[in-house]
C-alpha cells in the first residue's frame, strides 16, 4: 500500500510538473546553461586566437619596419624581387638612380630588360654575368642574392655605381696606407728609444 502510494504521488508530481511547464522550463534552464558554458569557451578561446593574431601581425609589422631600416640604410642600392620578377620593395639609392622609372610594384622585364635578362640568368642557371650594367652612360657593379622566406622565394639585386665603388676603393687604400704608416712609424721609434737611452747611458 505505501508503494502505490509513492507511486501515485510521484505520478501526481509529474502531472503536476508537466501540466505546469516546469519540466519544459527545467530543459530550457539546463539548455541555456550549457549554451552559455560553450559560448563562454568559445569566447575564451577566440579571444586567445585573436591574441595570439595581434602578437603575429605586430611581431611582422615590426620585421617589416627592420628590413625596411636595413634596406634603406644600406650604401648600396638595393631591389627585392619576388619570383616573378616583381619589384617588392627598392630603396632610396635606386630611387634617385632610376628617378625616371616608376619602379614601385612593378616588373622589373617593363622597364630594365637587360637587367631582367641578368636576373633570368642568376635566377635559373645561376650565371652570374661579371660585366658591368649600363643605364644612362652610368655603369653599375650588380650582385644577385636569393632570401628564403616561409611565403616563398625573393631576389636581391644589389648595385653600385663604378664611381662609388671605386672612390670607396680609393678611400680604403688610404685606409690601409695609413695603418701601415703608423705601424712603420712604431717599429722604427722603439729601436730609437733604446739607442737614446743607450746613448744618454754612454755619456754617462
Amino acid at each position: 500500500q505505501f508503494d502505490f502510494t509513492v507511486s501515485e504521488a510521484g505520478y501526481s508530481w509529474y502531472q503536476v510538473m508537466v501540466s505546469h511547464g516546469i519540466l519544459r522550463l527545467i530543459g530550457q534552464n539546463c539548455f541555456a546553461f550549457l549554451a552559455l558554458m560553450l559560448t563562454n569557451s568559445w569566447l575564451q578561446k577566440y579571444e586567445a586566437s585573436q591574441r595570439e593574431i595581434d602578437r603575429k601581425n605586430q611581431e611582422l609589422q615590426n620585421a617589416a619596419i627592420l628590413h625596411e631600416a636595413i634596406i634603406q640604410q644600406s650604401r648600396s642600392g638595393l631591389i627585392v624581387l619576388d619570383s616573378s620578377g616583381r619589384i617588392i620593395m627598392m630603396n632610396k639609392y635606386i630611387k634617385s638612380w632610376f628617378g625616371d622609372l616608376d619602379l614601385e610594384n612593378s616588373y622589373l622585364m617593363d622597364y630594365l630588360p637587360t637587367l631582367t635578362e641578368r636576373f633570368y640568368l642568376w635566377n635559373y642557371l645561376k650565371f652570374k654575368d661579371p660585366s658591368l650594367f649600363e643605364y644612362n652612360d652610368e655603369k653599375y657593379y650588380v650582385e644577385f642574392d636569393e632570401i628564403q622566406q616561409p611565403s616563398g622565394n625573393y631576389a636581391l639585386i644589389q648595385m653600385e655605381p663604378t664611381e662609388i665603388v671605386n672612390i670607396r676603393a680609393q678611400q680604403e687604400k688610404l685606409v690601409a696606407l695609413g695603418r701601415l704608416t703608423a705601424a712603420i712609424a712604431h717599429e722604427i721609434r722603439n729601436p730609437m728609444a733604446s739607442i737614446y737611452q743607450a746613448s744618454q747611458l754612454l755619456g754617462e
